[in-house]
């Protein structure tokens, strides 16, 4: 990769995450300001408490971040990630008593939020889980409107049935800021997509040669569609949310609605002391010892499922995908059927560490392969790479073309697959297809 190439993939990818950490921290401000502004913390505890808030936020973010960016798979990191989590609650419920309590209570909630933050990082580089990622900010945004609405007294009015009392200046700006901040790293994240999207090895050549610069907002259009889109958002926001939580009593013991239920007639004799049935303390222990094996039979159950998942889920979805390539498991039309074959023969170039680049056509592809591997015969290579071309330009297909790069692939695969060492071939099995 050329130096060029390396600087444009960190400004495109420099965008997404400095608004997501931008935003995070924001969130963290406000929660932290409305935490200070309305009950200031005066106890060992609640310094512990907002100490590791703090800490575990930007650490597990940034550590989550960093995975992403040196693209660690998904299943590896979230193994990890649980794995450490449990292997660290055993450790803090061993060494915990033995701690003071301001530290004790410090790493649990270091332990907690931290993991919860690792996450959001790691998918706010991950293609389709941008939401997802706004989950820790919208966290502590959500925290510090609470906490402003208990200190002003907005809650007493919510919970009498005033559901939109706990809306006031502060808490519609924290609001109107959160709103701002999610759509900001959104649309960064959206333009990061596309920069991805316009360098792939696949994309066409009428991509490839826009060389604009990529920002996540362009011009005064896009300016005023973002206004009035933070303007609807906060608007459906303030209306729908304070819905979202029952403040009444539930109705719990499964009657339908309007059905009444008949009261005990009230009795004149006052009830005496020792009358009913005696009082057992339940067994707590015992409970909670219960509620641990089952805890860890399941968390066995989960990391057993994931690790089969792991050793076999990459080698059986290449076996599949290989099979279709050959023999297509669905009708498809000739054309498609040609293009699935040279599919094919992309793996088998591809195990031997012959990626397609940016812009490059099959037949360039074919002739870096003919070129690193002389000693094999890979004259049909070159055949199957021309008809791919012509299937991925349009241009005429002949009625044998597509059994001629058939045979073609399943030549170069099988001589490229003998040319590998036995460790070549393990990576081969487990790469992502």
């Amino acid at each position: 990769m050329t130096r060029a190439r390396v600087w444009a993939e960190i400004k495109a990818i420099g965008w997404p995450v400095v608004l997501y950490d931008v935003s995070l921290l924001v969130a963290l401000g406000m929660f932290l300001a409305a935490i200070f502004l309305s009950n200031p913390p005066n106890d060992p505890r609640d310094w512990a408490v907002v100490l590791a808030i703090a800490v575990s936020t930007l650490v597990g973010s940034t550590f989550g971040q960093a995975v992403s960016v040196l693209r660690v798979r998904s299943t590896l990191f979230f193994v990890g990630l649980t794995v450490s989590f449990w292997v660290c609650t055993y450790l803090l419920v061993q060494v915990g008593p033995m701690l003071p309590p301001e530290v004790a209570l410090g790493l649990r909630i270091l332990l907690f939020i931290g993991s919860i933050m690792a996450a959001g990082g790691f998918w706010s580089l991950r293609a389709n889980r941008s939401m997802a990622a706004t989950w820790p900010i919208l966290m502590l945004s959500t925290g510090a409107i609470i906490v402003i609405a208990e200190n002003r007294g907005d809650t007493v009015a919510w919970f009498a049935g005033n559901k939109h009392a706990i809306w006031s200046g502060l808490t519609i700006i924290v609001l109107v800021v959160t709103v701002v901040l999610q759509l900001g790293f959104l649309a960064a994240r959206e333009s990061h997509r596309v920069h991805r999207w316009r360098t792939a090895p696949v994309a066409t050549e009428i991509v490839n040669e826009r060389r604009d610069p990529i920002r996540p907002l362009r011009g005064c259009g896009t300016f005023v569609l973002l206004v009035g889109l933070v303007a609807f958002l906060t608007f459906t926001s303030a209306v729908v949310a304070p819905y979202l939580w029952r403040t009444g009593k539930g109705d719990r013991d499964g009657r339908n609605p309007g059905e009444t239920v008949e009261q005990p007639e009230p009795s004149d004799t006052k009830p005496q002391p020792g009358d009913g049935p005696p009082f057992e303390m339940p067994d707590v222990t015992e409970s909670m010892k219960r509620g641990v094996q089952a805890t860890c039979a399941l968390f066995t159950l989960v990391v057993l499922a994931l690790l089969g998942l792991v050793a076999f889920g990459l080698p059986l979805r290449r076996q599949v995908l290989l099979q279709h390539l050959r023999n297509p498991m669905w009708p498809v039309p000739p054309s498609r059927r040609a293009h699935l074959h040279w599919r094919l023969a992309e793996i088998a170039l591809g195990d031997a560490g012959i990626h397609r680049q940016p812009g490059e056509t099959a037949l360039d592809v074919a002739r870096r392969g003919l070129a690193a591997h002389p000693e094999l015969n890979l004259e049909a290579l070159e055949t199957a790479a021309r008809i791919a071309d012509r299937v991925a330009y349009g241009y005429a297909l002949e009625p044998s073309d597509p059994d001629m790069i058939g045979r073609a692939a399943e030549m170069t695969y099988h001589a490229m697959w003998e040319s590998l060492s036995e460790w070549e071939r393990l990576k081969a099995t487990y790469r992502m297809l």
